[in-house]
């Protein structure tokens, strides 16, 4: 199990468009202003070379400088400063370009200079100005969070997570350490567990991760903690409660307006989401371009063998219990499900868990 940092560019895709635009919108009116509105940008090589080596850059710049980190939660000066690293780095490595391919005498030092400062401008306005919007109209992720606490502290901790909910995953319930009270509702989510039925709970619902807050039974939030990490459930805690555990890796990070540690069994760096990332579309299309193939050849034979859908459909059990439907090609009668009833009394394996005979009819 793994989960993505919350750290750097990869989280906010659109940021990092908004600031490619500006810094070519700044490079194209830093242009016209030094050469004129009516220059060939097409004549001269170094400008035009320009264009896409400006893109590389910043996309380099944001990924190593990590500026976009807690973008949305800091305020006007911090972004100031995150922006002007940005630029000045951005004016940097373009001077260092420029003269490693000796084209310094070529470029103009004023429409460099002014390509910054514009840049530093527009994206640090763009950026202010786009903030409030994102946290208007940004939906939850397909993310399930559980909180954990106490009664008394669970309205605060419930108005605070949704007042201030950065990362955007779904609220589904509460988990009382002090109270059962399942079924009831504070501050409009349902409590879901209490102390003896936190584990079971974790074990047949679907849960991505857990916020565990103070105060807490000591001994009942250390063991529900290991289980949840045992299970792939990423787990936020306060610093003052956080143990030793080397071997599980953590990050420092705001939640729902608290500062916790997050330990999962594994954290992506944004790199890695990246690779990871342009991997599993690499294999998806892959994988799409076999299948089709297959199909080709398939599926006329089981809709030969046995008329009806080539494909199964099924509804499978994933990660920390969230459920998808899966593909498959069908190798199975139509009425398969109904054949099922009648065999049941044959089934080899004794813990009921799965369905296997030899030779199987259907």
């Amino acid at each position: 199990m793994y989960r993505k940092s919350s750290k750097g560019w990869a989280k906010h895709i659109d940021f990092m468009l908004i600031d490619m635009i500006s810094l070519e919108v700044s490079f194209f009116l830093a242009y016209m202003i030094r050469h004129g509105l009516h220059a060939n940008l097409m004549q001269r090589t170094a400008y035009f070379h320009m264009i896409l080596v400006l893109l590389m850059i910043d996309f380099v710049s944001l990924a190593v400088l990590r500026t976009l980190s807690g973008v949305i939660r800091r305020g006007y000066f911090k972004e100031f400063k995150a922006t002007l690293i940005q630029s000045l780095f951005v004016t940097a490595v373009s001077v260092v370009y420029l003269f490693s391919i000796q084209a310094g005498n070529e470029y103009s030092r004023i429409t460099l200079g002014l390509t910054g400062l514009l840049y530093l401008i527009i994206s640090y306005v763009t950026r202010c100005l786009w903030k409030p919007v994102l946290k208007k109209v940004q939906r939850p992720i397909d993310q399930s969070l559980i909180i954990v606490t106490t009664k008394e502290d669970a309205p605060r901790m419930v108005q605070n997570y949704l007042k201030n909910n950065y990362s955007r995953a779904g609220l589904s319930g509460l988990i009382l350490s002090d109270a059962s009270e399942i079924g009831k509702k504070i501050e409009g989510i349902e409590i879901v567990a209490d102390k003896d039925s936190a584990e079971e709970y974790f074990l047949s619902n679907w849960v991505d991760e857990a916020l565990f807050g103070m105060p807490v039974d000591r001994e009942f939030l250390l063991s529900l903690q290991r289980s949840c990490l045992e299970m792939g459930i990423t787990v936020h805690q306060s610093l003052l409660e956080v143990q030793n555990e080397t071997e599980i890796e953590r990050n420092v990070e705001r939640i729902g307006g608290y500062t916790v540690i997050t330990r999962s069994i594994r954290i992506l760096t944004p790199l890695e989401l990246f690779l990871k990332r342009t991997m599993d579309i690499a294999g998806g299309i892959i994988g799409c371009i076999i299948t089709g193939l297959l199909i080709l050849f398939v599926g006329p034979a089981i809709y030969i063998a046995s008329p009806g859908p080539i494909f199964f459909i099924q509804e499978r059990v994933g990660k920390n219990g969230k459920t998808f439907k899966m593909y498959k090609f069908r190798s199975m009668y139509l009425d398969a499900e109904e054949r099922l009833k009648e065999l049941k009394n044959q089934n080899q394996r004794e813990d009921n868990y799965m369905f296997k005979i030899e030779n199987d009819p259907r």
